[in-house]
């Protein structure tokens, strides 16, 4: 006896029909609010999202030393539907660096100097300098030199050429 390829197709769609309807249809479709979890240590956290049905799923970013280790940030949002079994991606503060080292920065554009700081934990001060060169915008010098070891979030001095 031999099948057509319609009836064939035709019979394993009804046959993932048959096994799709005996699924339990509660543990894919069931929508729960995701509990709020910023300000909580990890183990607590990571309790309440199983309890809510989450799978918890954490991740860790630098912050001050003295910050607790605690959530400091979730996705999807508290109080967010989503289904049981989702992944929450818990991000839990560890203690950053106490001391960084100051990148050089000498001829960068002002902004990405001051971002780049921003990035290593550090404070900017920005001070105009002005020039006669052709590139303004520019950091013309910094303190402290680069290859200083700062305590984080000490501020570091960039005189920046402004045309004039």
């Amino acid at each position: 006896m031999s099948l057509s390829r319609k009836t064939i197709s035709l019979l394993l769609a009804m046959g993932m029909i048959a096994i799709l309807a005996g699924c339990d249809s509660e543990a894919g479709s069931a929508m729960n609010p995701v509990p709020p979890l910023v300000g909580l240590s990890s183990a607590r956290a990571e309790r309440a999202l199983r309890a809510a049905g989450f799978v918890p799923l954490v991740t860790t970013a630098p912050y001050p030393a003295r910050a607790p280790a605690a959530v400091v940030a979730q996705d999807p949002a508290q109080g967010q539907p989503e289904p049981r079994g989702t992944r929450v991606r818990i991000v839990v503060a560890a203690p950053g660096p106490t001391h960084v080292v100051v990148p050089d920065l000498v001829g960068e554009p002002w902004a990405r100097a001051a971002g780049e700081l921003i990035a290593k934990g550090l404070v900017s001060r920005i001070i105009p300098a002005p020039s006669s060169a052709t590139a303004g915008g520019v950091v013309a010098t910094q303190s402290p030199q680069p290859g200083s070891l700062v305590p984080a979030g000490a501020r570091v001095t960039l005189r920046v050429r402004i045309k004039g």
